[in-house]
């Protein structure tokens, strides 16, 4: 039996274009706007929704809301499509529950494997619903649980103890620099949900305002630069979707951010080709106390209050800040969020400290950690945290 999709925007070429080019291998319904599509949710479950993210009224955002809050549908992937290549546009629908983001204009070919793979995904890759969905989950909830209960003895225990360190820690701080004693920010944690992030300050008040100025200091742009220039050199002939495609010219064309026209697909590939990190060696910003509570990780040691209010886990992938996340919503990257945001994880007791580390050796520790993580692997990790902590980092 054929797979469903229900398709909603409201300009009438994109949805007869989108029938066009998927009614060969799936059964399709459409409409205009958020409105008309639930109408036909009420008697037709689909296998996947491709939505528009503006629309007149109800956006594919308030849709994004309305399904994952819905118990009978809330599992359906939603494929969100734009005309708009903001960033915040990307993030802002990751957060709210997209199953993936596809900029317009774009490539036939691209969409169609798009929604192969999200239907793969879906279904187990079988062609079939899976039977054990209700205890698989039932087990993540248990696990959960677990963690959760463990996170927040570990926490209390450890922030009474540690009250004393607070406070001469805190006192110092105040009397190197002016500001604030905790440096508070926004970050990224598990499905991308956004929180306040709490650290010691160990940087100068003006950290952030002296960043602009050092980004080609970036120990990950070394590569990325390579790369740039490649795609540079790409951009003066046909690239290669539109070649593959028999085109003999590029047609898919957006505005870059120099104002000049661009194929689409060398304009993903320079995104993507952007490093997604920071990190600097030596950091300048940095305080003398800074320094010392970097080294020592004990600027790390606010999270607790993270981790008993239930933002963060002892063990999980690192939250990272918006500008971070943001240039990690595509397939490649997006996994890392499936975990919990963790004080500790598993790159930093296996690579912590050492310059030679790259940002595709951090996402692929990362991932690997979001497939495979348990109390078990927690409790390891946690066991190889304190020697992690005694080896030199000034990173």
């Amino acid at each position: 039996m054929a797979k469903k999709i229900l398709i909603l925007d409201d300009d009438q070429f994109m949805r007869d274009f989108l029938c066009t080019i998927l009614s060969e291998k799936f059964e399709l319904q459409s409409a205009k706007n958020i409105e008309d599509g639930w109408q036909i949710l009420k008697f037709w479950e689909p296998d996947l929704i491709i939505s528009d993210l503006y629309m007149p009224g109800k956006t594919g955002v308030h849709l994004l809301e309305e399904v994952r809050k819905h118990k009978r549908i809330n599992a359906i992937p939603v494929l969100i499509l734009s005309g708009s290549s903001k960033s915040t546009d990307r993030i802002n629908s990751f957060i709210k529950g997209a199953s993936d983001f596809v900029t317009k204009p774009f490539h036939p070919e691209e969409l169609k494997l798009r929604v192969d793979r999200l239907l793969e995904s879906q279904n187990g890759h079988s062609g079939e619903k899976p039977k054990n969905n209700v205890s698989k989950h039932t087990a993540g909830k248990k696990t959960h649980w677990i963690k959760r209960i463990f996170d927040i003895a570990f926490s209390f225990t450890a922030l009474l103890m540690l009250s004393p360190i607070f406070m001469v820690i805190a006192l110092l701080i105040r009397l190197e620099s002016k500001g604030d004693i905790f440096y508070i920010s926004k970050r990224v944690g598990e499905n991308y949900r956004i929180f306040n992030f709490f650290k010691f300050r160990s940087m100068y008040a003006d950290a952030d305002q002296r960043l602009a100025n050092m980004k080609h200091l970036n120990q990950y742009a070394v590569a990325a630069e390579t790369v740039a220039t490649n795609i540079e050199e790409d951009c003066t002939s046909l690239c290669p979707a539109c070649s593959a495609a028999g085109s003999t010219s590029c047609t898919s064309m957006v505005i870059g951010d120099n104002g000049k026209e661009k194929c689409e697909y060398m304009a993903m590939q320079e995104m993507k080709a952007s490093p997604a990190f920071l990190k600097f060696e030596n950091d300048p910003r940095i305080t003398k106390v800074g320094r010392f509570i970097r080294s020592t990780s004990i600027d790390e040691l606010p999270q607790l209050f993270n981790v008993l209010i239930g933002d963060m886990s002892i063990v999980g992938n690192r939250p990272l800040p918006l500008y971070e996340a943001e240039m990690l919503t595509d397939d490649e990257a997006v996994a890392r969020f499936g975990a919990p945001a963790g004080i500790t994880g598993l790159w930093q007791v296996t690579k912590r400290g050492k310059k030679d580390m790259s940002e595709a050796e951090r996402k692929a520790l990362d991932n690997d950690y979001a497939k495979r993580w348990s109390m078990l692997t927690d409790i390891q990790i946690i066991l190889k945290t304190i020697p992690a902590l005694m080896q030199k980092e000034d990173v």
